[in-house]
């Protein structure tokens, strides 16, 4: 089973539009998937929104917490970056070309894993 963090630019569930850049998503959606079905999902206000520094890194903390171990981003800076993958979180990077959630979820089996900061 795999709890996936992606974030979203409002708070529409599946059919929100994805938002590319990790640290400056209004919210997330965490989504639970079982046998490449979703199971559950909860959608979140992003915890790290106000803050000037170190937003990534709050925001690693948080999808810890809800025990998320997959993030779909499309941009990322290094500081999280480093955090995710010193947590053995995986990250795949998201496909500009797909824009809400239900879709970016049904091309999962597409989407490469990161392997170094995108900024």
């Amino acid at each position: 089973m795999a709890k996936i963090g992606i974030p979203i630019m409002r708070q529409n569930d599946l059919e929100d539009f994805v938002v590319q850049h990790f640290g400056k998503a209004p919210y997330y959606i965490i989504i639970e998937l079982e046998d490449d079905k979703i199971k559950s999902w909860d959608v979140s206000e992003n915890p790290a929104a106000g803050l000037d520094r170190k937003r990534g890194v709050k925001i690693v903390e948080f999808m810890k917490s809800r025990g998320a171990n997959v993030v779909i981003v499309g941009e990322i800076g290094e500081g999280p970056f480093h955090t995710l993958r010193d947590s053995f979180m995986k990250m795949l990077q998201m496909l500009e070309a797909v824009k809400d959630v239900e879709k970016v979820v049904g091309k999962i089996s597409e989407l490469s894993t990161l392997t170094s900061p995108t900024k």
